[in-house]
Order: structure tokens, then C-alpha cells, then sequence
């Protein structure tokens, strides 16, 4: 694939073992196959950081750390535990909408540990997964750990300068509000995307009243670094997406769809602002999830 260098935006020739830009700047390839496609300042500092959140995670019960469960997420911990549930029916309505769709060559953003990825590299599309993380249970690093393989490669991602080539498909896995700008990111992601191709925002709450929400977040944030000695993101983000942030996505093309699996929540959502509206935005036809009001 067509790579660009995160230093002088030169071609980018990736080797099994190295890459080098026709400038002269290297970049590695880890022994579990991923591209450090980055500066040297970003991966000495993400680096430090992921670092310190490994110990941390190391003794958190959300945490996937068994490396003989990946194959099977999110399926396996749907039943119990909410957020693999949120990300099932995300898995759901992104198959329903490329539904008849083959071999697309897609470009997945943020992919924690590979669950999306697995999912759609066994269903025989072309993935290319980037993120901020090499580690190997929760990172890109988990890759090694599945059945089938796909394209790692750690970067900055508020710079995707570095693909000058358009996908099929792109998606940002549940995590659009862990961007500083989310509207802006977005946005940017039209410029990766080919004509008649899809952009999927997966796992989105918006908040029509989120100062509760913003509160609980700040003081999460503050504890933890009290507590730990570090900050809990890596980045700033924004944290919380409030229907500001929907009527925006909306004016730049996103067409927001409501998980029909969750229509009594974001019912509930209608009336009472603090509760989270669960859904995804998609650019391009999206006509999977039936309307609110007829899945009810």
C-alpha cells in the first residue's frame, strides 16, 4: 500500500523487516509485524505512557488480558458485560451494511485489540488497523494473536497525512469522542475515503443535557492521575459528545442511525438529557438500521 512519511510526507517503502521514505528517514517494524509509522518524538512519548498504562491495567477487571479469548470478542463477553454488548450491535449494523459487499479495502482507526479487525479480515476484506498502541494484549500487538492476519500500524492519527491512497471503507471503532475535535476529525476522514465509499463512527453517545456526564469525566480523570502519577489519556480528547457535536456531523454529511438494538435506552435518552442517545454516523448510504420509530 501507498505510505507517506509522518516527517517529510515523502513515499514510504515498507519491507517486511524495515521501511525507509525516499528522503532517508527509517522507520521499524516490530517482530509482531507492526509499522512504527511515526515520529521519534510521538513513539518515545506514547511509548512512556503505554508504559505506565500497562501496570495500571494489569489489575483492572475490564481489562481483556487473556490472549485465548480475542478470537472469540465480542460474542463471548456480550452477556455479561455491557460494553463488549455495545460493541456486538456496533459488529451487527457494520455487517448489515456491507452486508453485499466484498474484498473492500478497509482502513480501521483506533482498534484497541483487533476484535473489529478480526471480524472483518475473516469475512475476506483487506484491513489496514492503525492506532496509537503497540501493545500486545490491548494494542496493535493483540493482531498476532488471531486466526487471520491484517495491517498494523502505529501512528499519530491526528495526522492520517500519511495515506495518500482512499479506502472503501473507513471506521473509527468507538472512539470519536476520545479525539480533541471530533466534528474536525471527522471531517478529515473525508478526505480518505473514495467515491461511493463509507465512513463508519461506531459506538456513539451523545448527551443533549452532558454536564452531568462532562463532571464525571474530569473528576475520573483527576483521580486517576492523583492516584497513578500520569494522565489517563495519552492526548487531549474532548470526552463527551453532546448533541452539538450530532448536529454538526450531520451538516458535513454523516447520516446518524440509532442502534435499533438499544430503542428503549435511547427512548429514554429523548426525554432525559443525561442519558447517553446510542448510535453510529455514516457517511455514504446507510440505510441498515431501520428508523427509531419502526424498530419500535
Amino acid at each position: 500500500m501507498k505510505l507517506l512519511c509522518p516527517i517529510c510526507k515523502n513515499p514510504v517503502n515498507w519491507q517486511p523487516k524495515n521501511a525507509i521514505c525516499t528522503a532517508g528517514h527509517h522507520f521499524s517494524v516490530l517482530e509482531n509485524g507492526i509499522l512504527q509509522l511515526a515520529t521519534p518524538a510521538f513513539l518515545a512519548e506514547i511509548s512512556s505512557f503505554e508504559q505506565k498504562f500497562e501496570r495500571v491495567r494489569s489489575t483492572d477487571s475490564r481489562a481483556v488480558l487473556d490472549k485465548n479469548i480475542l478470537p472469540k470478542l465480542p460474542e463471548i463477553l456480550a452477556d455479561k458485560n455491557w460494553e463488549w454488548r455495545f460493541r456486538k450491535y456496533s459488529l451487527q449494523n457494520l455487517q448489515k451494511l456491507i452486508a453485499e459487499k466484498t474484498n473492500l479495502n478497509v482502513l480501521e482507526i483506533s482498534p484497541w485489540n483487533g476484535w473489529l479487525s478480526h471480524q472483518l479480515a475473516a469475512a475476506g476484506h483487506r484491513v489496514t488497523a492503525v492506532g496509537y498502541f503497540s501493545n500486545d494484549l490491548e494494542g496493535l500487538g493483540a493482531a498476532q494473536f488471531y486466526p487471520i492476519r491484517w495491517k498494523t500500524i502505529q501512528i499519530d492519527i491526528r495526522d492520517l497525512s500519511v495515506f495518500p491512497e482512499k479506502f472503501d471503507l473507513v471506521i473509527l471503532n468507538h472512539s470519536l469522542a476520545f479525539t480533541p475535535e471530533p466534528v474536525k476529525f471527522a471531517e478529515n476522514l473525508l478526505k480518505l475515503v473514495k467515491s461511493g465509499g463509507q465512513i463508519a463512527l461506531l459506538g456513539l453517545s451523545f448527551y443533549s443535557k452532558p454536564e452531568k456526564k462532562v463532571a464525571i469525566l474530569k473528576k475520573a480523570a483527576r483521580d486517576f492521575e492523583l492516584k497513578n502519577g500520569f494522565p489517563l489519556f495519552a492526548a487531549p480528547v474532548k470526552g463527551v459528545l453532546d448533541f452539538e457535536d450530532k448536529k454538526n456531523l450531520e451538516k458535513i454529511g454523516f447520516e446518524i442511525q440509532p442502534y435499533f438494538q438499544l430503542r428503549t435506552k435511547n427512548w429514554v435518552a429523548r426525554w432525559f438529557g443525561e442519558k447517553p442517545f446510542f448510535c453510529c454516523a455514516i457517511f455514504g448510504r446507510a440505510e441498515f438500521i431501520p428508523p427509531l420509530k419502526q424498530a419500535e
